[in-house]
């Protein structure tokens, strides 16, 4: 009862994605995050409350609600602030239904990591064509879902390639 929602949501995702709380997948981590961030950035309260450690000074902090929600999370959540920027971004124009069928999948990051310039290219395309961002948000997700059974399909292929050469020899 003395904690706000965000503080809450700060404490469940550093717990999760510490893994105190069981094996967090990439996917489930950066919905967290991109949440967290997206809750922060409109949040009414100061966001100094939420930095990590004693006397809050506030250093780190510049006024400005997203860089300073960054700096929560980054903190917070015991990542540096590249990361913090990485998770933001592989989340951006997936939706819920997307990122479900992730976390289920167990998708791991190098998966993401890989896929970010393709998604980005077609982010670019589809703004370009002034669609809206229900379209974008839709056409990435199913793109990625796509991409995603490709490189399923191609791991397969692969696992039999290396079957079939062990048992040649």
């Amino acid at each position: 009862n003395t904690h706000s929602e965000n503080e809450l949501g700060i404490r469940k995702t550093e717990i999760r994605s510490k893994t105190r709380g069981g094996f967090v997948t990439y996917a489930e981590l950066f919905r967290n995050t991109s949440n967290l961030f997206e809750m922060l950035k409109n949040s009414n309260e100061n966001l100094r409350v939420f930095d990590h450690g004693g006397r809050r000074r506030g250093e780190g902090f510049s006024d400005n609600k997203d860089n300073d929600a960054r700096h929560v999370l980054s903190k917070r959540l015991g990542k540096d602030r590249d990361t913090i920027n990485k998770l933001i971004s592989f989340r951006q124009y997936l939706n819920d239904q997307a990122i479900e069928f992730f976390i289920k999948e167990g998708v791991r990051k190098r998966f993401f990591e890989n896929i970010q310039t393709k998604k980005n290219q077609l982010i670019n395309s589809l703004k370009g064509e002034k669609a809206s961002d229900e379209q974008i948000s839709e056409q990435v997700s199913q793109f990625i879902r796509d991409q995603y059974a490709s490189y399923k399909e191609g791991q397969k292929k692969g696992k039999e390639k290396t079957k079939s050469i062990n048992s040649q020899q």
